[in-house]
């Protein structure tokens, strides 16, 4: 029932900051991008590397089998609620950025819970430290457990028998690897990982659209009937935003992107240049990036392919299902390639964010944690993403309410930060212009 209110709460919110800081990304287009380009010149190596990590952190899981689960649940409508999701995780995205960089120098690179004990001055301490547990509890959940689910559900969609173990025996040794190192050495893997797989499966998905691009009109027509028929429409709004459609379309978007919960602020408060508004900015890319370009990608390969959603109750399988309906078997290395790497970025960027949220906690024992890190991604390898999704979703919840009344608190300095560097020009008042039509 609580999940219920979370498409609620990230309109709400999001429509906040729409307001709030005017929209300017659609008005002022210009000055956003000849802002975001002179703080990437200035910064391009780190800038690169922290919009890489927390892209890690977000594509993956989320944008395949995170949407095709959707699908399985809420029908082809999920797909119009997804992209509609988009629209208030940008705003929320920049929000989350500009809070942290906000920070003295000293305090933000711990993250997103020390701006939530700055923000709650009477239960600052608590909330921040319950904060700070539930992201370590995300790492577990959902950067290594739900990553490993994903490769080995991918392999057994696959093929042989032995294949699904190999694989998550290769992904448990390749995230050892990769996590025995410091934070600069993350960024540089996730840096190198994340180009690679959105172009592998970028193509996948392209080739896929464009061999049934027939039945497009037919499938956009289906999402905006399901999106808006009686059921899942009225028994949305009227049952406190609880139609399968609506709810999977706009869960799908938080499990992909996490606008809201505050955790990409991880990655983004390792900037150096400390410019919170072009931070922001950058923040915001990784909407077009999750959101609008991988999450729609999977989707229309799905919708475009598969005629009978109804035929499959795993989310893998049916996104399998959509690849052979083109490629025949000849998919099968290059999805799994893809499934793999965005799955190891992942959960090596979400091993960085649990190692923040420990040190929060002032219990940053890396061995410890790696061990357990590494103990979830074998567990997660046998209990599926079914199972693991409905869990993510519910601490993702928890990391909202806590995220979007911190983030609401501070939206007079946010307002404030983006008018001033924006040089957005506030409306004149009514007195002077008359004056001035006067003296004419």
């Amino acid at each position: 029932m609580l999940l219920n209110l979370l498409p609620f709460g990230i309109v709400l919110g999001g429509g906040y900051f729409l307001i709030c800081t005017r929209a300017f990304f659609f008005f002022h287009p210009r000055k956003t991008l000849a802002l975001l380009r002179t703080h990437c010149k200035r910064d391009k190596r780190s800038s690169f590397r922290r919009m890489s990590l927390a892209l890690a952190g977000t594509l993956g899981v989320g944008n395949i089998t995170g949407v095709a689960a959707g699908i399985v649940i809420g029908g082809a409508g999920s797909v119009f609620w997804l992209l509609l999701s988009a629209l208030f995780s940008a705003p929320l995205k920049y929000a989350e950025s500009v809070a942290v960089l906000s920070l003295p120098p000293g305090e933000k690179t711990k993250g997103f819970p020390t701006f939530v004990r700055h923000r709650f001055h009477l239960f600052g301490a608590p909330l921040s430290a319950l904060y700070a547990a539930l992201s370590v509890t995300l790492a577990l959940a959902m950067g290594s457990a739900l990553q490993s689910a994903a490769v080995m559900e991918t392999a057994r969609a696959l093929g042989t028998r032995f294949l699904p173990y190999i694989a998550a025996a290769l992904f448990v040794a390749f995230l050892i690897a990769s996590i025995q190192g410091s934070s600069a050495r993350i960024c540089r893997i996730t840096a190198f990982l994340i180009p690679f797989a959105m172009i592998l499966y970028t193509i996948l998905c392209i080739i896929t659209i464009f061999s049934n691009i027939s039945r497009l009109p037919s499938v956009i027509f289906t999402v905006l009937t399901e999106a808006f028929s009686f059921r899942s429409f009225a028994g949305g709004v009227l049952g406190s935003m609880g139609a399968s459609a609506l709810r999977e379309g706009f869960l799908r978007g938080l499990l992909s992107n996490e606008a809201g919960a505050g955790t990409s602020a991880y990655a983004h408060a390792k900037s150096e240049e400390g410019d919170p508004v072009a931070e922001g900015i950058l923040g915001m890319g990784e909407i077009l990036f999750d959101t609008l370009l991988l999450c729609m990608l999977t989707a229309l390969s799905i919708l475009v392919s598969v005629e009978d959603l109804s035929a499959y109750t795993d989310g893998m399988a049916l996104l399998c299902a959509a690849f052979s309906s083109v490629f025949g078997t000849r998919y099968a290395l290059p999805l799994f390639a893809s499934v793999f790497l965005f799955a190891l970025s992942t959960a090596v960027c979400w091993y960085e964010y649990g190692r923040c949220a420990l040190s929060f906690l002032g219990r940053e024992r890396s061995a410890l944690f790696a061990i357990l890190y590494v103990i979830a991604a074998i567990l997660g390898a046998f209990l599926g993403s079914m199972a693991l999704i409905p869990l993510c979703d519910t601490v993702l919840f928890f990391l909202t309410a806590i995220a979007l009344p911190a983030l609401i608190k501070n939206g007079a300095a946010t307002r404030a930060l983006t008018i001033s560097a924006l040089q957005i020009k506030r409306e004149a008042p009514s007195k002077p212009r008359v004056a001035a039509k006067e003296k004419i």
